[in-house]
Parts: C-alpha cells; structure tokens; sequence
C-alpha cells in the first residue's frame, strides 16, 4: 500500500514522505512504530529519501521510536539504512540508553549493536556503546543500575564496552550494580574484570555501597 501510494499520488513522492503529522512525525516515524513492525516499509520509505535523523515534537528520530517500542526488526532496519546511533534525546541519552534500561528488550540491543559475524565493533557502534548522558552515564552503568544482567553481558561481548566509566558523581557501574543488590550484573562485572577499588565522590568502592543497602 505504501508503494502505491507513493508511486501513484498526484503529489512528488519526495516531498510526500516529509509531510508531518500534528507531532512533527513523517511517516518513517509511523512506520518505525508500527506494531507490525515491518522492515519492508521502512526500507520503501528510505530509498524515497525520507531524513533519518528528523525529531517530532519529543525530540525522537525513528530510530528512537522503534526502539522505545519494541521493534528489533525495524530497529536493525533504520541502522542498515544509516540511521545515527549516537542522536541524543532531550536528556541526552541515545537509543541504547533506552533499550538496555528495559527488560525483555534484548533483541532491540542486538539489532542496535548490528551483531554481525564480525568479532570487532564498528567505529559507529564503538562511539554509541560508551557514550554518556547527561549525568555521565554510559549504557553499560544504565544497564547495571537497572540490574539487567543479559544487557550488560551483551554490551561486554558484542559492544566491547568500558567497563569502568563512572557517572558525573565518581559512581562505577560495579557500584550502581551493588547498591541494587544485583548480584548476577556484579558476577559479570567482576568475570569482566571490572576495578573493585574505584571510589566515587563520597570515597566509597562497591563494596560501601553492598555494605550500606545490606546486600
């Protein structure tokens, strides 16, 4: 149906896919939400030049509505298509940031990651994967803190994350981990050989914060 329509309407088939709804939302933003989640459509729109990188009225690219709801195909479409990994939002987090902070999202991080037969990130990937946000935080500390254990393990074997970023307030991911008592992100920390004596601004390891919330 998309086909036809731009094949067949009166209108330039161009300037057609940049029309916006009452959000700022061109069709790319539709297609990239849809429940059927299908990468035909993306792909149509894109090869009729509709821009990746346009915001609605929240400041979410396609890209950023695909994964916040939950479309890992149409999510690996927009990244094959060029879509920019490291577009922020208005709290400054990208589209990782969002998927890893969710559970059950982890077919949304793959696709993000491009996991590939490749066994070395991509530049792309690399720059997206310790990106911070807005309070320093890298997905990976995202991740730890939401204590999703499979994100974090992903992001150590696919995105070749660093895991010892601390946030803006000295805080390791390792410590975002122990004060939630996330004992199986602390387990993969630790296997990844995460430093136990990093201190925040307070002075205290992962350990204080174990100690503190009786983990």
């Amino acid at each position: 149906m998309a086909a036809l329509l731009l094949s067949h309407s009166a209108t330039d088939p161009v300037s057609l896919t940049d029309l916006l709804d009452k959000h700022s939302r061109s069709p790319l933003h539709y297609a990239a939400f849809s429940p059927q989640g299908s990468a035909d459509v993306v792909e149509l729109l894109v090869r009729a030049r509709s821009d990746l990188g346009l915001r609605d009225e929240y400041a979410q690219t396609p890209l950023d509505r695909a994964v916040s709801s939950g479309r890992a195909v149409t999510v690996a479409a927009l990244v094959a298509a060029g879509a920019d990994l490291t577009t922020v939002d208005k709290h400054g987090r990208t589209a990782l940031h969002s998927s890893v902070s969710v559970r059950d999202n982890l077919l949304v991080v793959s696709a993000l990651l491009g996991k590939s037969t490749e066994s070395v990130p991509t530049p792309a990937v690399m720059a997206m994967v310790d990106q911070r946000d807005r309070n320093g935080r890298t997905a990976l500390f995202v991740a730890a803190a939401a204590s999703i254990a499979e994100a974090v393990e992903m992001l150590i074997a696919e995105g070749n994350a660093d895991i010892n970023v601390p946030d803006s307030f000295g805080v390791s991911p390792l410590s975002a981990a122990a004060a939630q008592g996330a004992e199986s992100v602390v387990a993969a920390l630790m296997e990844a050989r995460a430093a136990l004596d990093t201190q925040d601004s307070d002075g205290c390891t992962a350990l204080h914060h174990a100690a503190l919330h009786d983990h």
